[in-house]
This record gives C-alpha cells, sequence and structure tokens, in this order.
C-alpha cells in the first residue's frame, strides 16, 4: 500500500486552497477501501509550525528535541510515500 499525504499549503483560514482540500477529502473519502492508495490529509495550521531560520533542516538533524507539534509534523511526513501539496 502507498501513503500520499495531500497537504494544504497555506495556515489562512481564508486560503483558497481551503476549499479544495475540503472538496478532495470528501471526494477521497467516497473511494473504496480496498484501494493500494491510502491518502492522509494533513493541514498545516493543525500543526502551529514556526518559521524554520536554521542551517540544519530538523529531519536532518535526529538529536534535536522538538515540540510535540512539530515532532508530529514530521512523523506525519516521513510516514508518506508521496506528497501532494495544494497551494
Amino acid at each position: 500500500m502507498f501513503k500520499i499525504a495531500i497537504i494544504l499549503g497555506s495556515t489562512r483560514s481564508q486560503a483558497n486552497g481551503r476549499a479544495l482540500f475540503n472538496h478532495l477529502k470528501l471526494i477521497i473519502d467516497q473511494l473504496p477501501t480496498h484501494s493500494t492508495i491510502h491518502y492522509q490529509f494533513l493541514d498545516l495550521a493543525n500543526y502551529q509550525l514556526p518559521l524554520f531560520d536554521e542551517p540544519e533542516p530538523p529531519m536532518a538533524n535526529p538529536h534535536r528535541e522538538l515540540p510535540a507539534n512539530q515532532q508530529q509534523w514530521l512523523t506525519d511526513m516521513a510516514s508518506a510515500d508521496g506528497y501532494i501539496i495544494l497551494t
């Protein structure tokens, strides 16, 4: 099974992509569950991520301790086989 993360690339509540993101969720929820592709919807607004301004990305530094919300984002991203980013 392949896991595809569909990511809403804006944290703004009135972002144009939010309607598409929500519509895709409704459509994909209606697809047969025996598919070899599993879709996970990730809304950046749910993670409350800060802007990163560091020389090394967090995923490249396994010794860096992150707050729970940031670690959840990295865990969700690492678990996917592919990404679709709605911008």
